[in-house]
């Protein structure tokens, strides 16, 4: 069963470090409250898998990014956590790591979209059109 504990962002603290570095957050988007005070709280069940599921292209296709048994082993700023109550494998992130999340639940492997052509790639498909023109052949 997935268990979705929303999407958290990353806050900075107007609080300074020694050495005038500021403290970065994540912090729950509907209540404000820290990553860490979260997990303090014990929200997620025993042998349970914590996922972080975000964008890693252009697609606007969430993707699991994080995958761990140990809470403390991720940092959700900019993302969304999920929790997988009923898994019974021995390495949640290769397991998990790169699948798609889609209406609640995880799907197969994400397959990021082929990049934009270059400049040179392109003059040489245009160079081939003009080639195949002159001798005739249809694409």
């Amino acid at each position: 069963m997935i268990i979705d504990h929303g999407f958290w962002k990353l806050a900075e603290s107007s609080e300074l470090k020694p050495g005038r570095q500021r403290i970065i957050h994540a912090r729950r988007e509907d209540t404000g409250m820290d990553w860490y005070e979260f997990v303090k709280l014990r929200p997620f069940g025993d042998g349970s898998v914590i996922m972080t599921v975000g964008f890693i292209d252009d697609t606007k296709e969430p993707v699991v990014q994080a995958a761990s048994r140990d809470p403390t082993a991720i940092f959700p700023a900019g993302m969304r956590v999920i929790e997988e109550t009923d898994y019974a494998g021995d390495d949640p992130f290769k397991d998990y790591h790169g699948r798609a999340y889609v209406d609640g639940s995880i799907g197969g492997m994400h397959v990021s979209p082929p990049p934009p052509l270059t400049e040179i790639e392109t003059a040489i498909f245009k160079r081939l059109a003009a080639i195949e023109e002159k001798l005739g052949i249809q694409p």
